[in-house]
């Protein structure tokens, strides 16, 4: 999660953030020794059966913040039906019709 705001670094909230988007499994070491770099990284389980998630709406008192999440180690997969085995452009139905 890059340019996550410093309100949202502690532990509870990463475990809340990463079970909001899956099963939260842990904290990355270089996020819990360095909390100061430019992004935080948490391990999760997901089933991508779904879309994944491009970004959260994060509230803290009155602070409102849209957090963009990047995602690691996930197999290409289709965009249109999210099936793994062929990327969108190989989508069966945007298969050229033959005359």
């Amino acid at each position: 999660m890059y340019s996550l705001p410093l309100e949202y670094w502690d532990e509870e909230s990463l475990k809340a953030f990463g079970n909001g988007l899956g099963e939260f499994i842990n904290i990355a070491e270089e996020t819990k020794l360095h909390p100061y770099t430019s992004y935080a990284r948490i391990c999760i389980y997901m089933k991508l059966g779904k879309a994944l998630m491009d970004s959260v709406n994060l509230l803290h008192d009155d602070f409102k913040w849209i957090q963009p999440i990047d995602y690691e180690y996930v197999p290409f997969r289709c965009r249109k039906c999210h099936s793994h085995g062929h990327l969108f452009c190989d989508f069966p139905l945007n298969a050229p019709h033959k005359s």
